[in-house]
């Protein structure tokens, strides 16, 4: 399979919180949430877990969707 590692900053002004990352490689799509809180100016890494190796060798662009909810 493949891990791709999405590293999340808040460069807003304002508290964000249960921040939801859904990936999408090769038609399949595979999320991963942090319960919470994420304060201005901090990060946060979530990882998507893609069971399948993608089907050729090469670079393969991921495509990604953030939601989140303002505090």
């Amino acid at each position: 399979g493949v891990s791709v590692r999405v590293d999340v900053r808040n460069a807003g002004d304002q508290a964000v919180q249960d921040l939801n990352v859904e990936g999408e490689l090769f038609g399949r799509r595979e999320e991963s949430r942090h319960r919470g809180e994420l304060a201005p100016g901090s990060s946060v890494s979530l990882v998507l877990r893609f069971p399948s190796d993608p089907p050729r060798p090469g670079a393969h662009a991921v495509r990604l969707r953030l939601g989140y909810a303002e505090t």
